[in-house]
């Protein structure tokens, strides 16, 4: 073969990759995109990859999921099928509640809306002294504080497990308008107090679907 056994003159190109037609070696430029693949081409030219992929798996149990344009490293869920969440606040958070926002189920991503199912358990677990006093109630929201679900004020006892029941209507809220919103607890009254001890806990768990729009 001519051209030192290449059959062709060939020019070097910062990333490209070297392969064969059917009769001479070529090099396939490289390109100025980071984190795209090569695709094959059956028997003729490979090509790079339109869209682009994360450098690195993400955390442990991520999927790819894709935009429409590019693929990334996200948190596995699945839409349509039920889910379970929890969350246990401190005694600390839930004092701090009506001023910070605790997520408990992340946004699920463009085009998908959390369902949450009709009924919010919350457990209080009394830590023997100083009960919570006062305060407005702990609620279970999309999003921001506008978009309420249920709420529950039974915390300032001893023990117990009470329900928290989600408006079959979704709050009268618009589907749309929920599209990609986080689920999120918050206290938009006053302020828990008391438990100085600083031992008591509540719980929050409930099921959920996810649904496509």
């Amino acid at each position: 073969m001519t051209e030192g056994g290449t059959n062709a003159s060939l020019t070097a190109s910062n990333g490209g990759v070297f392969y064969s037609t059917a009769s001479a070696a070529a090099i396939l430029a490289g390109t100025a995109t980071a984190n795209q693949i090569l695709l094959s081409g059956a028997s003729t030219t490979p090509a790079w990859s339109t869209a682009t992929y994360p450098a690195t798996a993400g955390t442990s149990g991520n999927v790819l999921t894709s935009d429409g344009t590019n693929w990334s490293s996200t948190a596995f869920v699945s839409p349509g099928s039920l889910n379970y969440a929890t969350k246990t606040l401190t005694s600390a958070e839930v004092k701090n509640l009506h001023v910070t926002q605790i997520e408990v189920v992340a946004a699920p991503g463009s085009g998908k809306v959390i369902i949450p199912m009709s009924q919010c358990i919350y457990k209080l677990t009394y830590g023997g002294s100083n009960a919570f006093t006062g305060g407005g109630a702990i609620g279970v929201y999309w999003g921001t504080t506008t978009q309420a679900i249920n709420s529950s004020s039974a915390i300032t006892g001893t023990a117990s497990v009470y329900n928290g029941t989600i408006p079959s209507n979704l709050g009268n809220t618009a589907i749309a308008s929920l599209e990609n919103l986080a689920l999120n607890l918050f206290n938009t009254g006053s302020a828990f107090t008391g438990n100085a001890a600083g031992n008591n806990t509540v719980g929050v768990s409930f099921m959920y679907y996810i649904i496509n729009i």
